[in-house]
């Protein structure tokens, strides 16, 4: 059985791989129905593939109770760990739902032991643990995770909004700036008009800076941070956030909460977030941003300014520069978090957003899909806001 995602509370969590039958997959006689598997038999024989398939649905819709019913039922095979851990982590997930948390845990720390290759018995895991109120336990599950499954991003993500979640706190604020972004993909570059990256990676980078603007009573004046990672797609970002080093700890918090603004439901959530010096220097249409070993983005800007209707968080529209040099390297992050894309494509953007764009829901990154280009509600923003559109003749 392929493996299979298994949604737990409001977040895509469980990614459990579907255990291997016993041999010759045993019928077992019809009894009275736990569950509607056994009721669409009509008093014929049950197989055992049938009440794993019921216990799958049973939680898909959460019927918690009915799955851990049609689990008692069915037994993976002999010698079978992966399909043994992914039975538990079922039956320890359904009990999560239900509010037993001590023998969840329990059936997601064997779950994990037996098979550490799936995100989601991590993630779950760490959920129990912090339910039970052991943070210890869930900061030591947080680190094997990022151990065994460096390359996971979302994983990481997931687990910092549980660990290391926002306190959001309801306040308006506004950003005036510009800001540089490099990436791999083509130009055009199809994530900003809400296509998929051109080779399904984007190993982008965006670095900002915040000339004036304010969050609730905090200034913010000649702030600059950058964000690694795809900037229309929050699980194809790095949970690293750079700021410089000469931010103060009431700007860091800001920056923080207006981050999480921009996207409540996936919030930019960041396992480390590193004081780094950072340089943002413009000299006629050259514009040098980096931070020294860490990463540098120089591009040309265009003599004539021509912005276009783009996604993209600091935004609606976008200008596309030439790439003179993109580097990003952290050897913190591991292998994932280092390239060169010196060449391909980079664009800037003239930074003027306030809280209320995004609770009017202004924003084309609001509406992403990646369906392939701009969706019915981006288009209506675009003719509403009088965006231009790029000259696709």
């Amino acid at each position: 059985m392929k493996p299979k995602t298994i949604p737990l509370a409001s977040l895509v969590l469980g990614l459990a791989c579907g255990p291997h039958l016993f041999a010759g997959q045993y019928d077992a006689p019809a009894k009275p129905p736990s569950c509607p598997v056994e009721a669409r038999q009509q008093g014929g024989l049950v197989k055992a593939s049938d009440y794993w398939r019921a216990a799958q649905k049973h939680f898909d819709s959460g019927e918690f109770s009915q799955a851990i019913a049609c689990l008692t039922r069915f037994r993976p095979a002999p010698n079978d760990p992966r399909g043994e851990a992914a039975y538990l982590h079922l039956r320890g997930a359904s009990k999560l739902m239900l509010g037993k948390v001590n023998p969840a845990q329990n059936d997601l720390e064997r779950a994990l032991q037996l098979d550490g290759a799936v995100s989601g018995y991590y993630l779950d895991l760490v959920l129990a643990c912090l339910k039970a109120g052991n943070a210890a336990r869930a900061e030591e599950i947080s680190s094997l995770a990022r151990q065994r499954l460096p390359g996971d991003v979302k994983l990481q993500v997931q687990i910092a909004s549980l660990t290391n979640p926002v306190r959001a706190v309801s306040a308006g604020w506004h950003l005036h700036g510009d800001g540089v972004i490099g990436c791999p993909c083509k130009v055009p570059c199809p994530c900003r008009s809400n296509a998929p990256p051109t080779a399904d990676h984007c190993e982008a980078l965006g670095v900002m800076q915040i000339d004036s603007g304010h969050w609730g009573n905090t200034a913010l004046k000649d702030l600059r941070f950058a964000i690694p990672g795809c900037m229309s797609h929050p699980y194809r970002l790095l949970p690293v956030l750079y700021v410089d080093s000469s931010a103060s700890p009431a700007e860091l918090e800001a920056l923080k909460q207006i981050l999480y603004d921009f996207n409540d439901q996936h919030s930019l959530s960041f396992v480390k977030i590193k004081r780094v010096p950072i340089s943002f220097e413009r000299q006629g249409v050259v514009l040098d941003a980096g931070s020294p070993g860490l990463f540098r983005l120089k591009v040309e800007l265009p003599p004539v300014s021509a912005p276009i209707a783009a996604l993209d968080y600091f935004s609606n529209t976008i200008e596309y520069a030439k790439n003179l040099l993109y580097w990003f390297k952290d050897p913190e992050l591991g292998s994932a978090a280092m390239w060169d894309y010196s060449g391909n494509q980079a664009n800037y953007r003239v930074i003027s957003i306030s809280s209320e764009d995004y609770r009017q829901k202004r924003m084309l990154i609001q509406w992403a899909d990646e369906s392939g280009g701009f969706n019915a509600p981006q288009l209506r923003l675009i003719r509403e806001l009088h965006l231009p559109v790029a000259d696709t003749r």
